[in-house]
């Protein structure tokens, strides 16, 4: 049997190429964020995340490549229904995540590798509750809804997980980092989170996966679901109704992962950082 290492190394290429760019959500996410973060905040991203040289784009990819099993709750909330006003309570879930991340982010947590897991965590779990069904428990956040997009049979949550974002950008004719910019230059910067009574501006760490959850929460009945004609194809009328909050989801993910670690990081020794480069190199 002859066995063509040629077409068989493409075909490897191409499927990991595929596999890659589904995540583009995610990707764009951390790369806007890149964009946004102060000196400081960039400072500590390259202690913290030495293996994607600082790059949180490429770390926003983590949580999902490496998939625990234990937290695979973490990735999503369920409302008690569609669009309701999502539990305060502490919960094996997202929005409680992301809270607990957030603290781990501190630089008095220890060791060191604490805080760099809670930093992978972090930028993946702010993204995922940017995405509406990862904030809704109807036909398993939609991985059980099946429909057509572009002539492919696929699930609901991958349309809107990348799929949506993958047509636009081949529409626009941009690159992964240009579509960031066209982003980020689109869409103004969204209500990270209200300052607490009796918060100061210089203590406060601007985590609201509350407000976050619910925004995307009400999105499910706005527009998700309201918007699905089973058996039509969903990248025609369909993309058109979503699309604009599909990007706007990516944009604010962006900014408030921006804005988090600039104020969970901004507490930077120089001496420090230069003391971890030093061991890591």
């Amino acid at each position: 049997m002859h066995v063509d290492l040629g077409r068989l190394a493409l075909v490897s290429v191409l499927v990991a190429q595929a596999q890659a760019y589904g995540k583009i959500g995610h990707w764009l996410t951390g790369q806007i964020a890149q964009e946004l973060l102060t000196d400081d905040a960039e400072a500590w991203t390259r202690v913290l995340l030495p293996e994607y040289g600082g790059s949180l784009a490429r770390a926003a990819l983590w949580a999902d490549e490496v998939k625990p099993s234990w937290a695979k709750p973490h990735h999503y909330v369920n409302p008690p229904t569609d669009c309701s006003v999502l539990s305060d309570s502490p919960c094996n879930c997202i929005t409680t995540s992301i809270a607990n991340y957030t603290r781990q982010l501190s630089p008095e947590v220890q060791p060191l590798a604490l805080r760099q897991e809670a930093l992978k965590f972090v930028i993946h779990y702010v993204g995922d509750i940017h995405q509406p069904l990862h904030v809704s428990g109807r036909a398993k956040g939609g991985t059980e809804q099946r429909v057509v997009f572009g002539g492919r049979h696929v699930s609901l949550h991958e349309v809107w997980d990348y799929m949506m974002l993958e047509h636009r950008m081949k529409v626009l004719g941009k690159s992964r980092t240009d579509y960031a910019k066209h982003l980020l230059t689109t869409y103004p910067p969204p209500v990270t989170c209200p300052l607490p009574a009796g918060a100061t501006i210089d203590s406060f760490v601007p985590a609201c996966p509350m407000l976050w959850g619910e925004e995307a929460s009400r999105l499910n009945c706005q527009l998700v679901w309201s918007n699905l004609t089973l058996g039509v194809d969903l990248a025609g009328t369909y993309y058109d109704a979503v699309i604009v909050e599909v990007e706007r989801g990516v944009s604010n993910a962006g900014h408030r992962i921006a804005a988090l670690l600039n104020a969970a990081l901004k507490a930077v020794d120089p001496e420090e950082v230069d003391m971890v480069l030093k061991v890591q190199d």
